[in-house]
Formats: structure tokens, sequence, C-alpha cells
């Protein structure tokens, strides 16, 4: 329950039966249970909203990180990018592709190539 709790996921589920609670047990409007879960239902909104503003920030900070890394190691960039190519892999996976750079001869380190050895299989 607890890991439930620090996932979007788990906020949304939580508001959500707050709220269902709210509308159907439908509580008088000056009661102590109308207010108690009013406020309840907008903390956790604001808990959610909070949690997403802080998690698209680190996603964007982690994005500029990657992308400042891979424009220092790439000397051929023969893989188009529509500004989705951090999405293609996961972290552990672009930490090895990056690493396959390193290892290529500098002044012919191509992406394609590095993508081709840690992911045989992937379309380009």
């Amino acid at each position: 329950m607890r890991n439930l709790l620090k996932s979007q996921f788990g906020l949304c589920l939580l508001w959500a039966a707050l709220l269902g609670v709210f509308i159907f047990v439908r509580p008088a409007s000056g009661s102590w249970l109308f207010w108690t879960l009013l406020i309840v239902v907008s903390l956790v909104a604001a808990a959610y909203l909070l949690w997403s503003y802080l998690e698209s920030k680190s996603l964007k900070e982690s994005v500029l990180v990657w992308r400042h890394r891979l424009d220092s190691l790439v000397d051929i960039m023969d893989v188009e990018d529509d500004g989705h190519l951090y999405e293609w892999f996961d972290p552990p996976d672009w930490d090895r592709i990056l690493l396959e750079l390193e290892r290529m001869p500098k002044g012919s380190r191509n992406l394609r190539k590095a993508i081709k050895i840690i992911d045989p299989d992937f379309e380009l």
C-alpha cells in the first residue's frame, strides 16, 4: 500500500476513491465529514499535481544531461531525431550505448553502430 501511494497512479486511485466516497455518501454541506473529505480530496489532488510537476522537471533535466553527453560523444549523427530519440531506449540501455560510443575511436563515433551493438534487432 505504501508503494502505491508513492506513485502517480496510486495518488489517482486514492483521489478517485475519496471523490467516490464524497459523491456517494453526500455529507451535508456544513458537516465535519463534508469538510474533512473536501480537504483530503483537495490535498491529494495537490500532491498529485506537485508529484507530476517534479517528475516532469526531473525528466527534462535527465534529457538535457543525456543530450549534452550524446552530443559530446557522437561524431557521426546518422540517426534522425524528431525530439523523441531519448524515448527509444531506457536509461540503462542509453548508458550502454554511450559507453560503446566512448569505446569507438574519436572521429568515427557512429550512433547507428553503437545502437546496433547494443540491440542488433532494433530498426532504425
